[in-house]
């Protein structure tokens, strides 16, 4: 039988090429397709921060800073941590707009920012200059920053400040940001 495309027989001029590209909507960091991340959010976070980081400022240098997942080490001046939120289990909600095989996965990401300053109780501008840096990065790269990941920053909040000799001290700076993506139940 004969259509538009020639007879039912007939294979359509497609190449194997064309057939193997799929859609990268919902592949959560080159896993099986619409699945959980293989990697922890806070490190995958953490890593396209520290690689954009350069491209966004360059007063501090990502060379001056250390990027951690870890509690503060006081190695360097200016420390960034990120961690999965302290007290948060992430949240799966079922879409409403299809079968609820659709999961929206949301987790809160704490990103600390410490800055060890010698100007006594006066709040170093490096601090700052910091806290603006991650906010740019992260509100421009919220959809990319992550393949598949949302991100917006929800608060910037002050931290404790220690004393950590007679003339350093040590500023602390708590960033929340939150995350989802989409995966499919599989149970």
């Amino acid at each position: 039988m004969s259509s538009l495309l020639g007879n039912s027989n007939d294979t359509v001029g497609i190449s194997e090429t064309t057939r193997k590209i799929k859609s990268s909507y919902g592949v959560a960091s080159g896993s099986v397709f619409l699945q959980d991340y293989q990697q922890s959010i806070n490190i995958l976070l953490k890593d396209s921060i520290k690689s954009k980081w350069d491209t966004y400022t360059l007063d501090p240098p990502a060379s001056k800073i250390l990027f951690s997942e870890v509690w503060f080490t006081q190695s360097k001046d200016i420390e960034i941590v990120v961690l999965n939120g302290f007290t948060d289990k992430p949240q799966v909600r079922g879409s409403v707009t299809t079968d609820r095989r659709m999961q929206k996965v949301i987790q809160n990401v704490d990103i600390h920012i410490g800055v060890r300053s010698r100007g006594g109780d006066v709040e170093p501008p490096v601090l700052n200059k910091v806290i603006n840096a991650l906010d740019e990065i992260i509100s421009l790269n919220k959809r990319t920053l992550v393949d598949n990941l949302v991100c917006e920053v929800v608060s910037v909040q002050q931290g404790p400040t220690e004393r950590v000799e007679s003339r350093q001290t040590f500023w602390h700076k708590l960033m929340k940001v939150r995350t989802f993506y989409w995966k499919v139940q599989t149970v």
